[in-house]
Order: C-alpha cells, then structure tokens, then sequence
C-alpha cells in the first residue's frame, strides 16, 4: 500500500497531533482503507476521527484522504480539528474532488 500526502496535510497535521499520533492514526488507515466514512459527493474521500491532543475522538481531528483500491493507494488530503471546523465547505470538496477525479484518471 502507497501513501501520499498533500503539501496542506503535511502543514496542517504538524500543528495537530505528536509524531507518535500521527504515526499511529496514518498506520489504522494503512491497515483498513474503508474505515473513514465516504464524504458523499466527493468521488470516494473519506473522513476519519482522530483524537487530538488531550481530546477523545468527538472534539478531536478529522483526516480527509483518499482510498483509490485500484492501485492500492492511499493519499491523505487535508486535516483539521473539529473545533475549527465542523466538516468541508462545498469550496474545500469541489476542489478534492477535482484533484481525486485526476488521481482516477492518472492511474487508470
């Protein structure tokens, strides 16, 4: 299984969670892909929770990624904590939803 990550990821999840956290939530995708719940319009990007610093699952982060099964690989997208953001605007999934139907394309 590939893993990827976008330039807002890497920036956001820095800020987010220790390396040990990140390490461990990148790992639960790794091993079950399916886990995060499909983003509906969206061509196939998931949401998972992820408890945050000093925070359960509920007041934690949420991690966007992208699953594509075809090629076995995985790209995490973007990052945020719940408290600053309670989901993506429709802006945020016209642009990843752009960006996943060119990762479709590309590994065809």
């Amino acid at each position: 299984m590939e893993m990827f990550t976008t330039k807002v990821y890497e920036r956001a999840i820095r800020k987010m969670i220790t390396p040990e956290s990140r390490k461990e939530m990148e790992a639960t995708v790794a091993t079950d892909p399916t886990a995060g719940s499909v983003i509906s319009g969206t061509g196939g990007i998931r949401k998972i929770r992820w408890a945050g610093s000093g925070r359960g699952k509920r007041g934690g982060i949420r991690t966007i990624y992208f699953y594509h099964a075809g090629p076995q690989s995985i790209y995490l997208l973007t990052a945020y904590a719940k408290s600053a953001q309670e989901d993506l605007s429709p802006s945020d999934k016209k642009a990843w939803t752009k960006l996943v139907t060119a990762i479709k394309k590309e590994e065809q």
